[in-house]
């Protein structure tokens, strides 16, 4: 048989799975991420009787334990969803999600400096208020770069923004740089980063008949002509 790959790595599973939420109440929402040192971060939202807050757990060994009581990332009173998580070789971690502030959702943002034993005490918030913002999802690089996406109502359609980090979270750039072009829905943005701090992001945006899928990236001029030149010699 050809064009069949075999995976180097064995394939075999704990003997059974292991909750990490509480019981009493449902979860939704979740994600994981795990770095070359076996360090790990689990995030979801659970329903704490009134609300959906966000939490997390932590593992130092690959997953094969956890840290014994989840994490309260997200306030609560509200409602908050669509929890994010990336980490780092070097166990920095920034935890996303969209919250309700009573008007409208929120995109906030969490740090973490010890690979999810502890987390900043205040969320900050990413999109501005006054209009709805869904969709959030975060990037890391091992050199603490990062950029946060989401999808904002301008109060016409919905434009997809960013803003980034370097220094893993612990500060953003104040205002957030609007992606996608105005005048259509561009939705559900997905960002993908490279160890270099070269990032893609993809949206499909609607172009009045159709939805289109769309990129931009942060390559600059002397990054591309830096990958041609290597190119070429090699």
């Amino acid at each position: 048989m050809t064009g069949v790959q075999t995976c180097a790595l064995p394939i075999s599973w704990n003997a059974s799975p292991i909750d990490l939420s509480n019981a009493n109440e449902s979860v939704g929402d979740v994600q994981i991420a795990l770095n070359n040192s076996n360090e790990a971060i689990a995030i979801w939202a659970r329903k704490d009787g009134s609300n959906f807050i966000i939490q997390t757990k932590h593992s130092i060994d690959g997953g094969a334990t956890w840290s014994a009581s989840a994490s309260d990332l997200s306030e609560a009173g509200k409602d908050s969803y669509q929890p994010r998580v990336a980490l780092n070789n070097s166990g920095k971690a920034i935890a996303v999600w969209e919250r309700f502030d009573g008007y409208n959702w929120i995109v906030q943002t969490k740090n973490s400096q010890d690979r999810g034993e502890t987390w900043s005490l205040v969320a900050t918030d990413l999109s501005l208020s006054g209009r709805k913002s869904w969709n959030p999802n975060i990037t890391l690089t091992d050199l603490n770069d990062a950029i946060a996406i989401w999808k904002r109502y301008s109060g016409y359609n919905w434009i997809v923004q960013t803003k980034d980090s370097s220094d893993a979270g612990s500060t953003w750039n104040e205002t957030a740089t609007d992606l996608s072009t105005a005048g259509q829905d561009g939705y559900q943005p997905e960002i993908s980063i490279n160890s270099s701090g070269q990032a893609i992001v993809i949206w499909p945006r609607f172009d009045g008949s159709k939805w289109v899928m769309q990129t931009i990236n942060n390559l600059t001029a002397a990054y591309l002509e830096s990958l041609r030149e290597y190119s070429a010699a090699n």
